[in-house]
């Protein structure tokens, strides 16, 4: 096993360290608190999405399909990564109403048919990353390069 020394100086990773068990302990330790310090970030990012909805939940027909699909998505998956199994299928449910023929829509789908795939799978960028989406400003951007 090749050992990363950038990140891993001691050769915990490959029990090089000298005291048996010292592999686990340090890259157990590790996990927890990056899965502690993701708890706090998705916890974080809750909060904030609520103050986002509160400011734009009531125009969200209206705003513009990126802003409306990163609006809902954000309160979905920032809802579920955080345990809120009701709120997860009110955000789910408003993605599928008002999102309709998106790939917000399908992965919202993709959700209530399987909770499971939630965990693993995120339902944010799912307007501006298609293919093709900005031929057409990126052939203006090289027009005006060649004046």
């Amino acid at each position: 096993m090749e050992v990363d020394r950038e990140h891993d100086p001691e050769g915990a990773a490959s029990g090089r360290s000298g005291a048996p068990g010292a592999a686990a302990a340090p890259l157990d330790a590790r996990r927890h608190h990056r899965r502690r310090g993701q708890a706090a970030a998705w916890a974080a990012g809750y909060d904030n999405y609520q103050i986002l909805w509160k400011l734009q939940g009531r125009a969200v027909d209206r705003l513009p399909l990126h802003i409306r699909g990163e609006l809902l998505a954000g309160l979905a998956q920032s809802a579920q990564r955080t345990g809120r199994k009701e709120e997860v299928d009110e955000y789910l449910d408003k993605i599928i109403e008002v999102l309709p023929d998106t790939g917000y829509e399908r992965v919202a789908k993709q959700w209530k048919a399987d909770p499971l795939v939630a965990a693993k799978s995120n339902i944010s960028c799912k307007s501006c990353h298609t293919a093709g989406r900005l031929s057409d400003r990126m052939a203006k951007l090289a027009e005006l390069e060649a004046k």
